[in-house]
């Protein structure tokens, strides 16, 4: 997995991210309508809003059974 700067690199479209903001980690997807971030969820279930996203990296695969 490697991460991606929002600089240089937009995801899929509605793909569950894994994403670095100011607030910390969390999950987004990416909506191209707005080009934006739309900021699922950060750890430690802290709520706060106007998130700064800087990196995003896809989720892994499921592992094998």
């Amino acid at each position: 997995m490697k991460w991606n700067s929002t600089d240089s690199n937009k995801p899929e479209p509605l793909k569950l991210l894994i994403v670095s903001t100011d607030k910390g980690l969390g999950f987004a997807t990416y909506n191209p309508i707005y080009k934006t971030f739309d900021v699922i969820r950060i750890e430690g279930n802290a709520q706060y809003s106007n998130y700064t996203v800087s990196h995003w990296m896809y989720l892994p695969e499921m592992p094998n059974n």
